[in-house]
């Protein structure tokens, strides 16, 4: 897997991340793989992300925010809810990072510095794993708006 070979997974945090069977994925090949992830938290009205709570875990373990056929690629994966249980909790005990695409450029820029910052220097780009694609992709962790 592409997301276990690289050295940073940028996540951002939008409105349906946790529902996105292939993000989940993703986020626990990293994990497992000792990629550095990165929570990337998107400051856009309309697209807040609700920070997962215990009843969230409680009820995400009974396949509540998933559909059928969510839960259907995951048991074919062999990516049990366990095993994104743990990993999101370990994500989710880091501070994410900011990022407000409308925002002045400045501010931006800011923000980006702080980003790379968190990220491990080396010959492959990050992925950044959303909610608007159904896969990772490979490119550099710069953002645009």
């Amino acid at each position: 897997s592409r997301v276990a070979g690289s050295h940073n997974l940028v996540l951002l945090l939008s409105r349906d991340i946790l529902t996105r069977p292939w993000c989940l994925v993703e986020i626990v090949t990293a994990v497992e793989a000792g990629v550095r992830v990165i929570p990337v938290e998107v400051c856009k009205r309309g697209s807040e992300f609700t920070w997962p709570t215990p009843s969230f875990f409680r009820d995400f373990r009974k396949g509540a925010y998933l559909g059928t056929s969510a839960l259907e690629l995951l048991y074919k994966l062999e990516v049990s809810l366990d095993r994104i249980e743990a990993a999101l909790k370990i994500v989710f005990k880091q501070i994410a990072v900011p990022y407000s695409p409308h925002r002045q450029e400045l501010i931006r820029e800011a923000e980006l510095k702080v980003l790379l910052r968190h990220c491990r220097v080396g010959r492959r780009g990050a992925f950044v794993a959303d909610s608007t694609t159904s896969h990772v992709t490979s490119r550099s962790p710069k953002m645009t708006s």
